[in-house]
């Protein structure tokens, strides 16, 4: 008597071309799927638009900024050569003689003779 196993255990078929196309497909994949990354790039796309822009709002305001201290400079070092003429002049028109002169000229008072003067003890 002859007793047949009716459970058979069979291999699968083996298709090699098929797991390498399992495996190239899934290389391909990025983790995390393609609109994980679609959304990180534009999220990155997104903010380096907004650090550019801030970069150029505050390069524009350095450089107004300079432009503006530029100009101050420049209106400081008029108003400084304008104080040493003035400084001059007022040297000038304080001197005995200066004023000595302009005394005679506009009120016609002059300096007393010796014998014009009386002291009086």
């Amino acid at each position: 008597m002859q007793y047949h196993n009716s459970f058979q255990v069979s291999r699968p078929v083996f298709h090699p071309g098929a797991v390498r196309r399992l495996t190239a497909r899934r290389e391909r994949e990025l983790p995390g799927g393609g609109l994980l990354w679609m959304a990180s790039a534009k999220a990155a796309v997104l903010v380096a638009g907004v650090a550019l822009l801030v970069s150029l709002l505050i390069g524009f305001g350095v450089s107004r900024v300079h432009d503006d201290m530029r100009a101050i400079n420049e209106r400081q070092h008029e108003l400084k050569d304008e104080q040493i003429a003035l400084l001059a002049e007022r040297a000038s028109l304080m001197s005995k003689q200066q004023i000595s002169r302009r005394v005679a000229t506009q009120l016609a008072l002059y300096e007393a003779e010796q014998d014009q003067v009386f002291k009086v003890r």
